[in-house]
């Protein structure tokens, strides 16, 4: 696949991880590998004030010393927010796509998978901080099929534990939730 070849299609997206407030945090790369073809991560970068280039560069550094290999990026822009999209390959050698957006999580899901959350949106919601827009992200977290991290909603069962890799207090673990047995 090459990057210039990439869409945002439906069933792209309906099988994407979804990570807001996410920083430099390789953690669900590194847990679910080409599992997911697509990772959208959405951060404000420090309210606004951070560097796009050293935290996306910093992560970069992390997925490659975790064995997985960067194949390029295209950069541009998404309603005025900076944006990366990189292709990796896992240690199977399979591709997979990560799009990092400096950004407002609602705004960055919203201009990516739509308002129709019914229709299009993420199979694995991350949410490692235990931040939420409750009015909104609750219904994502309906949708979804998994989430990884804090679990606002009861119906989500816990499935197992990853090694927390990011650098938000003093986490040691991220948990994943389902509605269905892991994949």
């Amino acid at each position: 696949m090459k990057l210039e070849d990439f869409k945002l299609e439906r069933n792209i997206l309906n099988n994407s991880l979804f990570y807001y407030c996410c920083g430099k945090d390789p953690t669900p790369v590194a847990a679910f590998g080409a599992k997911f073809p697509l990772y959208v991560y959405s951060d404000l970068l420090n309210y606004g004030r951070g560097n796009f280039t050293q935290e996306t560069q910093t992560l970069y550094l992390r997925l490659k010393n975790l064995n997985f290999t960067f194949l390029g990026a295209r950069s541009f822009l998404i309603n005025e927010n900076r944006a990366e999209l990189t292709l990796w390959k896992s240690l199977q050698n399979e591709e997979f796509f990560i799009l990092y957006v400096a950004g407002d999580a609602v705004k960055t899901y919203t201009q990516i998978y739509g308002l129709n959350v019914a229709y299009t949106h993420p199979k694995c919601v991350c949410n490692v901080r235990y931040e939420m827009n409750a009015s909104f992200f609750s219904k994502v977290e309906n949708a979804a099929d998994y989430i990884m991290g804090y679990c606002f909603n009861k119906e989500f069962a816990p499935l197992t534990t990853y090694p927390y890799l990011g650098d938000y207090g003093k986490e040691k673990s991220v948990t994943l939730h389902g509605k269905y047995p892991l994949f």
